[in-house]
């Protein structure tokens, strides 16, 4: 994978019929790899969803670690096990602290789970440069550990230098709500590191973090991703995004209104009224 990129994730939200998530991954992955989320708290629902996945095409899968109910380091690691004996493509694995998850891949932990075969990458967010830097140092050279903010990543190549760090960012959803064509902030940080011209991603990160600040960040902090706000943003760039489903509900109107200042004051989108 020498191109730098974003590998973004197709999460499979039904049982019943998880092929169209899939499909879609395998159909726009162009140059890119085809990440499917097939986590479940269930592991017979997992191997049933990496299954499907694996047989429509896709590369990777992220696996979560279990996110309900009773957990240890041993049966943790038994639960991947189960599935990388089960399926034949790359397994990515998922360490947060994000309250959300529920579960916090440790630095030791996953240097334990590196020596399964096709676990293949760590998606690192803890959202400290402690906890990203620990994951490095401790298993930097056995996977490639990326976290999906551009900050973390300029840092991480200052820091521990492009043969440690990998030349991607997976799970970001940065990029489909924070560039443009004609503004393509992400896109341009990208190539400023490719081009070793630190400077300008420097200054392709302040654009990101202006707008990150008021619609990503802030919602992290607070342990969580605020997924119906982004679902109505990327609706504003002509994604499918569709309604929030039960438990979540419509971002109220004031963060909407909110959202779409910075947007256009970023030059993302142009001024036109919300669509409520």
């Amino acid at each position: 994978m020498r191109d730098p990129a974003y590998i973004n994730i197709y999460h499979i939200a039904r049982l019943d019929n998880p092929v169209g998530p899939i499909q879609t991954a395998v159909i726009f992955k162009c140059s890119r790899p085809a990440l499917v989320g097939t986590s479940h708290t269930s592991l017979r629902d997992v191997l049933d969803l990496a299954k499907h996945a694996q047989a429509a095409g896709a590369d990777l899968i992220m696996v979560w670690p279990p996110y309900y109910g009773p957990r240890t380091e041993d049966g943790v690691r038994a639960f991947y096990e189960y599935v990388s004996e089960r399926v034949d493509i790359g397994i990515c694995i998922y360490s947060t602290t994000l309250a959300e998850l529920g579960y916090f891949l440790t630095p030791e932990l996953v240097a334990r789970l590196a020596a399964i075969d096709n676990i293949c990458a760590v998606k690192e967010a803890s959202l400290n440069l402690n906890g990203y830097s620990a994951m490095m140092e401790r298993v930097g050279h056995l996977l490639p550990v990326s976290c999906p903010l551009e900050e973390y990543h300029l840092y991480g190549l200052m820091t521990f230098g492009p043969k440690i760090v990998p030349n991607f960012l997976l799970g970001s959803s940065r990029p489909l709500y924070m560039q443009n064509q004609e503004h393509p902030y992400c896109a341009e940080f990208f190539q400023a590191v490719e081009r070793g011209d630190f400077g300008g991603a420097r200054e392709s990160l302040r654009f990101i973090l202006k707008i990150s600040q008021r619609l990503h960040g802030r919602y992290l902090t607070k342990g969580g991703h605020n997924v119906a706000l982004t679902k109505y943003i990327t609706g504003l760039f002509g994604m499918a995004a569709g309604p929030v489903r039960p438990p979540l509900s419509a971002p109220p109107q004031e963060e909407i209104d909110e959202a779409i200042a910075v947007l256009t004051d970023a030059k993302l989108l142009p001024k036109v009224a919300a669509v409520s």
